[in-house]
């Protein structure tokens, strides 16, 4: 009953994030197809509306990585309990659904990334060199601002995700940056101060691109974590409130003696969930004690709600057994 339980629940979750995946993703490509390649470079301020829509489906893209994660690692989890229950062929829907999704973000992004690059060479031919170069220095600029201010990272995941939307633009602007900088280079040759200029900016975005990585690394290391913690939370939560419920709403007409072997089973599974419960302690107070994190306060929140629903089914538990000892000497 509990696996057709956890069954059904990652089934829910999974079906949720193919909805929504299967809206953003056709919604992008129809955008995108109203970008046609033979316009680039003809009117400049069509060029610009062009690039600007770009950022923003890459924006809008980027955004939807997080729902692919989530979509990866919920699919694991239902193939894995397809698999267990039998059901091969409904694992491998699964997996194929998975598997087509992932297709169409990296065809997408690739395909908003080949537009970008032919819209830039078609917007360099129109545009000074150095006038060019100075709009690479603006970027640099609010980068290294940005990256070197290191803000505290959020233990908060909805902030959290808006953090790594906001690191993964700027890796991909530092992208387009760094391919607009080695286009440039062809053009710069007869341009006084060019060549210095492009040597110094290509010098700051690979120093960028090292510091943009590092951080994107961190972003994901703690949001890695709290997935990882709300996972173990998730399930040790369903099972405190089952077995709760079970306690509270007793079957009419159900003996003292099943009741008895009840309320033993259910003590002797809270004492093997002892070390489940320490592990989701010490896992909140690692992500807490670490000095890159702020917004503590949701891993407290979370861990105080499962605490509090496990003193519950202690004294429900210690209920139950005076009841019983009660019983035996009337």
């Amino acid at each position: 009953m509990d696996r057709l339980a956890s069954l059904m629940k990652n089934k829910k979750g999974f079906d949720d994030l193919n909805d929504r995946l299967s809206s953003a993703y056709p919604a992008i490509q129809d955008k995108l197809r109203n970008i046609a390649d033979e316009d680039f470079g003809r009117n400049p301020a069509k060029d610009a509306k062009d690039l600007g829509n770009l950022k923003t489906m890459k924006a809008d893209l980027i955004g939807q990585e997080r729902k692919l994660k989530d979509l990866v690692a919920a699919g694991d989890r239902l193939s894995s309990g397809l698999t267990d229950a039998g059901l091969q062929n409904e694992a491998k829907e699964v997996r194929d659904t998975v598997d087509d999704h992932k297709e169409k973000h990296k065809t997408l992004l690739e395909d908003i990334q080949d537009k970008e690059d032919k819209l830039d060479s078609a917007v360099a031919q129109q545009q000074n060199v150095m006038s060019r170069l100075d709009g690479v220095v603006d970027l640099l600029e609010q980068a290294e601002t940005v990256l070197n201010s290191r803000l505290p990272i959020s233990l908060n995941k909805d902030k959290l995700a808006q953090q790594l939307q906001d690191q993964r633009l700027m890796n991909a602007d530092l992208g387009s940056n760094k391919a607009l900088l080695e286009r440039l280079s062809g053009e710069a040759h007869d341009v006084s101060g060019a060549e210095e200029k492009l040597a110094d900016l290509i010098d700051r975005i690979d120093d960028l691109e090292r510091k943009a990585d590092n951080r994107t690394k961190e972003l994901e290391d703690v949001f890695g974590g709290i997935s990882d913690f709300e996972n173990k939370t998730s399930d040790i939560d369903y099972w405190l409130n089952e077995s709760i419920m079970s306690l509270k709403n007793k079957p009419k007409g159900v003996t003292a003696k099943a009741m008895k072997a009840k309320v033993d089973a259910l003590y002797k599974e809270k004492q093997d969930r002892e070390d489940e419960m320490d592990g989701l302690r010490e896992g909140c107070k690692r992500l807490m004690d670490d000095d890159r994190v702020t917004d503590e306060y949701a891993m407290k929140e979370c861990m105080g709600d499962v605490e509090s629903k496990w003193h519950d089914l202690t004294e429900l538990l210690v209920q139950q057994v005076s009841l019983e000892v009660r019983c035996i000497y009337l």
